[in-house]
C-alpha cells in the first residue's frame, strides 16, 4: 500500500520505555481513493504531541530527526513551558549568530577548533564526544541552542529549543535516538512488524496493533530484558499462547468482516496496562 508509520517512543527516567502512539502515514493516492484526509508526517507528529497525557509539571524532551524540525512542530513544543525539543539540522539549514548567517555545514566546520572533549554515559556505554554550543537563530525555528558534536570522523549539528538545555543534555537526548533504531529492529526481527500480506487496510492496522501490544506487554513483564530475551522467556509461559490466540482471532475473516469480539474483550480487560494509542 505504500504506507509508513509515525511512532512515539516514551523513555522514562528509570530507563523503561514504551511505544505510546503510532499513526499511519497514508499516501495521497490512497487517501483520495478511500476519501480520507491526507496528513503529512509532521502533522501526525503534532497530533501525537497534542494527545499525550503527561502531567504539566513533567519535563519532557522530544527528540526527532531533522525532517520533523518544522515551525509548527516546534510551536507545539513551545506551548509547554517544561518541554524541550532536540533535533539534528540539515546541512543547508541557516544559522545566524550575531547577524552572521551561514549554513549548518559551514557553521560546523568553522567551529571545529572550538570543540571540547566530554564523556557521556548513555545507552549502557561511554560516549566520547567533542562539542561546543552557542545561542543562535535557526531558520524556520527561531531561537535555539546550537551544538556542534563530533564523534570519530562524524560531525552533526544539533538544535535545542523550548526549555533551555545544556549542550551535554542536548547530546545525551540525541544519543537516545539509538533506542528508536533498536525498537524498529526488535519490532521487525523478533515481532515481525512487516510480515503481513493483507490487502485490507484495517487488517494491516490490526496486525501493527497486535505487534505493538506484544512489544508493550513484553516490556512491562520483563523491563530489564531485550525483546529477544523477553520473547524467549515468554515462550515458556502462557503469554505466547495468549498473544497467538489474539492475533489469530484478529486476522480471521468472515467474508470481509473481521471477527473482533474476542480481541476487543481482551484488550478492554488489559487496556489499563498499556500506554498505547492507535489512529483509526
Amino acid at each position: 500500500m505504500g504506507h509508513c508509520f509515525v511512532f512515539a517512543l516514551l523513555i522514562c527516567e528509570d530507563d523503561s520505555q514504551y511505544i505510546v502512539a503510532v499513526k499511519p502515514y497514508l499516501t495521497k493516492k490512497f487517501c483520495k481513493r478511500t476519501k480520507r484526509t491526507f496528513k503529512t508526517q509532521n502533522q501526525l507528529a503534532v497530533e501525537i504531541l497534542q494527545e499525550l497525557t503527561i502531567p504539566p509539571e513533567t519535563h519532557v524532551t522530544v527528540v526527532a530527526d531533522s525532517a520533523f524540525l518544522a515551525d509548527f512542530v516546534v510551536d507545539e513544543v513551545r506551548r509547554h513551558p517544561t518541554w524541550s525539543f532536540v533535533s539534528s539540522l540539515d546541512s543547508n539549514r541557516k544559522i545566524t549568530v550575531k547577524r552572521y548567517t551561514s549554513h549548518a555545514i559551514d557553521f560546523g566546520r568553522r567551529h571545529l577548533p572550538d570543540l571540547q572533549t566530554v564523556s557521556i554515559v548513555c545507552n549502557g556505554r561511554k560516549n566520547i564526544l567533542h562539542t561546543m554550543s552557542t545561542e543562535a537563530e535557526v531558520s524556520k525555528v527561531g531561537k535555539a541552542t546550537v551544538v556542534v558534536s563530533r564523534r570519530g570522523c562524524q560531525t552533526i549539528i544539533l538544535a535545542g529549543v523550548g526549555k533551555k538545555l545544556s549542550s551535554r543534555e542536548i547530546c545525551t537526548a540525541y544519543l537516545l535516538r539509538w533506542r528508536i533504531e533498536i525498537m524498529f529492529k526488535e519490532l521487525k526481527q523478533y515481532l515481525h512488524l512487516g510480515s503481513y500480506q493483507f490487502q485490507e487496510f484495517e487488517a494491516s492496522m490490526n496486525h501493527v496493533f497486535m505487534v505493538i501490544l506484544a512489544y508493550c506487554t513484553l516490556k512491562l513483564l520483563y523491563p530489564n530484558h531485550t525483546i529477544a530475551e523477553a520473547k524467549k522467556i515468554a515462550t515458556e509461559s502462557s503469554q505466547t499462547v495468549f498473544l497467538h490466540e489474539l492475533k489469530h482471532d484478529l486476522t480471521k475473516f468472515d467474508g470481509k468482516k473481521i471477527v473482533k469480539s474476542k480481541i476487543f474483550q481482551a484488550i478492554s480487560a488489559a487496556s489499563s496496562l498499556f500506554p498505547l494509542r492507535i489512529a483509526s
